[in-house]
């Protein structure tokens, strides 16, 4: 059965999260081991700062961000069409949508957009029109495999020169 730790073990790691001592209760008093896990500090994340003079430009910008961090080199190719629609609860997190439908796309159907369109942009609604090619190892060298878009710290903002988001990868 484990014991709640007192306070006086609760201690700070670098990394800033808190560390408990691991207490177990064999009826014999309470032991202290060493804990079954490890905190261990790493940078599997990238930030990405995107501009736009408008949400639209915003959205279409933000794919061509994705394409320069996930590839090689870009994608060329213009075989596929597919309009694809994101729906989202609010400005911030549109944007964070949108790159994890492209993610879903690459991963789940294979596919490698070269062009983006914005169709129509409305709130935290968007259509856009995607041109692009079935994914080719030979041709799409991916050199950094990214997760996820995350809402961690995601945001838009109003510039004098348009919108800008910042939005952070999970790689």
């Amino acid at each position: 059965m484990l014991a709640e730790a007192p306070p006086s073990v609760n201690r700070r790691h670098s990394c800033g999260c808190r560390s408990y001592a691991w207490y177990h209760s064999w009826g014999e008093g309470d032991v202290v081991t060493k804990p079954p896990y490890e905190i261990t500090s790493h940078t599997a994340d990238i930030g990405l700062v995107i501009r736009g003079t408008d949400m639209a430009e915003l959205l279409v910008n933000g794919g061509y961000a994705l394409n320069a961090i996930q590839f090689e080199q870009p994608p060329l190719g213009r075989d596929i069409s597919r309009e694809i629609r994101v729906e989202s609860t609010g400005t911030d997190t549109l944007l964070v949508d949108w790159l994890n439908e492209l993610l879903y796309m690459f991963v789940g159907e294979g596919l490698v957009f070269s062009r983006f369109k914005a169709m129509d942009v409305s709130g935290a609604s968007a259509v856009l029109l995607c041109e692009g090619e079935q994914y080719d190892p030979s041709r799409h060298a991916v050199v950094r495999d990214i997760k996820a878009a995350t809402y961690h710290m995601a945001g838009v903002r109003c510039t004098d020169e348009g919108y800008e988001a910042r939005v952070i990868l999970d790689v």
